[in-house]
């Protein structure tokens, strides 16, 4: 019996000692799995984040090539989209006038809605501004644009350079909208008004009431004006000096208003709209042509 008790003893202290380091290896094992957690965890998020950047860099890529492809298609079919077309038979009524175009279509996932515009059809407001200054740009924005509030017509503060207006902030005052609301509002109140190209209104598609402040600028009786709007309605093909004969005005009338009038238009807006995942980004380019060059203005919210 005290054989047996003594072995017994002696086996305790070992069993006790074989049990501590049983569970440090089992805590040991606990807190390597979870660090195995925390590094699978954090591969994850990294894989995810990866992922995500993949996509919104393919997104990206996806709006650059669209709006470059379009630009480049649209832009340089405008001429001969906007260009008044000739009778193609002599008893055939001459088509409508076409100033702007409105499209939507899908490119790569990328929905997009489009606005072309001749801009050589709208008044230009630096023309305004040389002979009417910063009082005749308000009135005339004021005519011609139909101005939700709260973007406002700025008395602009321009110097007396050959193009004292180049963009849309000179003009309006919209600090208080959002990005896309900016745009939107500016699009709206810009269909007849424009601050780019050579100054010249196509009288081919200038609208009625463009030319009848062209008229104004250039002080033409407002007979003589009548009479120049319904000669070129009667007869639009009809060249700028017999419109000038038809409208009796004086010899002074035209040669104020002969710099101000054109009979072909070198100058398109695209306005573009982006939307991809709910988010849409807008647009607006220039494009200006004269001398055999093109040259580009881009704006963006």
């Amino acid at each position: 019996m005290n054989v047996q008790r003594a072995h017994r003893d002696k086996a305790w202290p070992r069993k006790r000692g074989l049990r501590r380091r049983e569970g440090y290896v089992l805590v040991m094992a606990l807190l390597l799995i979870a660090l195995a957690g925390l590094l699978l965890a954090g591969l994850a998020r990294h894989s995810l984040t990866a992922a995500e950047e993949s996509l919104r860099a393919e997104t990206e890529l996806q709006q650059r090539w669209g709006t470059l492809s379009l630009e480049q298609a649209l832009l340089e079919q405008a001429p001969a989209r906007f260009s008044p077309a000739a009778a193609e038979a002599e008893n055939e009524p001459p088509r409508p006038v076409v100033r702007q175009v409105t499209e939507d279509l899908s490119l790569g996932g990328v929905d997009y809605r489009l606005l072309l515009a001749d801009e050589d059809a709208k008044l230009n407001l630096n023309t305004v501004f040389r002979l009417a200054k910063a009082v005749g740009v308000r009135r005339a924005v004021e005519e011609l644009s139909p101005l939700p509030p709260p973007v406002l017509v700025r008395l602009v503060e321009a110097d007396k350079a050959v193009a004292p207006l180049s963009s849309w902030g000179q003009v309006f005052a919209y600090e208080e909208l959002l990005p896309t609301e900016t745009a939107a509002r500016i699009r709206a109140a810009t269909g007849k008004v424009s601050c780019w190209g050579p100054g010249r209104v196509n009288v081919r598609t200038a609208p009625p009431e463009v030319l009848e402040i062209i008229c104004r600028l250039a002080r033409v009786a407002p007979q003589n004006a009548r009479r120049f709007i319904q000669a070129l309605q009667a007869d639009p093909a009809s060249e700028i000096e017999k419109l000038l004969l038809l409208a009796k005005c004086s010899e002074q009338e035209r040669d104020r208003l002969r710099p101000l009038l054109a009979d072909e238009s070198r100058t398109y807006s695209l306005w573009l709209d982006q939307t991809v995942h709910g988010q849409t980004r807008t647009s607006l380019t220039i494009s200006q042509r004269g001398l055999g060059l093109a040259r580009r203005h881009k704006f963006r919210w």
